[in-house]
């Protein structure tokens, strides 16, 4: 394949046993690049040896819990890019959840150069799709993965058709995108999804429809009592 991307190296973030992972993966093997491939599981884990000694080209980070220290991301030669699973308007931890919360009639994916911050970093481009009558967080999470990796598909043709110096410009050239707000974090999702009696029912609605999952149901606390959501009315 006659591309700027054969023959290059690159550091790709991934989650195991993730099909849309795969798919990724199965796009960076038709550019012939050279590829290092990390998976990342869950929060805390500790960043293995390999990704702290790397150099190389590119770094695609598809999905990523860990925050990469500068001397990484400066390892990467000619850039090193995040695809975050939501909009500029939605930065951080729960973008989902608060995409449903605040009524939004799109959703997508963001990529950006990454930095010392999440979510932060030059924005290079968005991807949207709308968010239907109905949506769930369910629902907007198998929506948002698979056209994550039609946006992986679409930005990695799009650099392949770019020389480096093309690229370079596109690093430095102003964005016509910009992140919303500061990256939210789990502690304002923890927040949310803590009920009192004093909501109304539309602020109620909307917090069962945003924030309540099996796993992490949203509940009240009275009287030194916790009171589970069990999704039943």
């Amino acid at each position: 394949m006659n591309n700027s991307l054969s023959k290059k190296s690159c550091l790709f973030f991934g989650s195991d046993n993730c099909k849309h992972t795969n798919r990724c993966i199965d796009e960076l093997r038709k550019y012939e690049m050279e590829m290092s491939i990390i998976f990342s599981n869950k929060r805390g884990e500790e960043i293995p040896k390999e990704v702290l000694t790397w150099r190389g080209d590119f770094i695609f980070s598809y999905r990523n819990y860990w925050l990469l220290p500068e001397s990484v991301l400066k390892s990467a030669k000619i850039m090193a890019l995040n695809f975050h699973p939501a909009t500029p308007q939605f930065p951080g931890s729960g973008s989902y959840s608060w995409a449903l919360y605040e009524n939004s009639r799109s959703f997508g994916i963001t990529v950006h150069l990454m930095d010392q911050k999440f979510d932060n970093g030059k924005i290079l481009d968005v991807y949207t799709f709308p968010i239907e009558d109905g949506e769930t967080v369910k629902t907007l999470i198998g929506k948002t993965s698979n056209f994550s990796v039609t946006t992986f598909h679409d930005f990695l043709k799009k650099l392949s058709n770019m020389t480096v110096n093309q690229m370079q410009k596109m690093i430095s050239e102003p964005s016509r995108f910009n992140w919303a707000r500061k990256a939210r974090t789990i502690k304002d999702i923890d927040s949310m999804s803590k009920l009192n009696i004093h909501l109304t029912s539309e602020e109620l609605s909307r917090r069962i429809r945003a924030f309540h999952f099996e796993k992490f149901p949203v509940f009240i606390e009275h009287k030194g009592f916790r009171f589970k959501y069990d999704g039943k009315i």
